[in-house]
């Protein structure tokens, strides 16, 4: 069975998709066909995974600073990163061996990068 790789926008593109629909009045099946792309795939006022890692950041920083001693935020950068992709199987979920690692860091505090660390 061949693995189905999965197609890769720029943010310069995506941001172009969006404002077809957002600026320029185009349906989202119109801007869909003008770029070849399934018009699912254009989601005006959808947040990238960055975005939403600052905003839960920031409010884990609010609510900490607020007296909730309690909370804290760990970034998934910190556990999994770029050099680490060659442990994602199907290009989404981590293999085996690391949620092992991820098991067994979580025991002393997620120290430095977790996945490359535990092959």
């Amino acid at each position: 069975m061949s693995k189905r790789t999965r197609k890769r926008y720029t943010p310069e593109f995506k941001r172009e998709a969006v404002s077809l629909v957002t600026d320029h009045g185009y349906s989202k099946a119109e801007a869909g066909r003008s770029l070849d792309i399934n018009p699912n795939q254009i989601r005006p006022g959808s947040l990238t995974l960055a975005q939403v890692r600052q905003i839960i950041s920031d409010v884990v920083n609010a609510r900490r600073t607020a007296g909730d001693s309690n909370l804290h935020y760990l970034d998934g950068l910190d556990l999994f990163g770029e050099a680490d992709v060659a442990d994602l199987p199907d290009d989404l979920h981590p293999n085996a061996a690391v949620m092992r690692g991820w098991g067994n860091a979580s025991e002393t505090g997620f120290s430095g990068p977790v996945a490359s660390s535990h092959r």
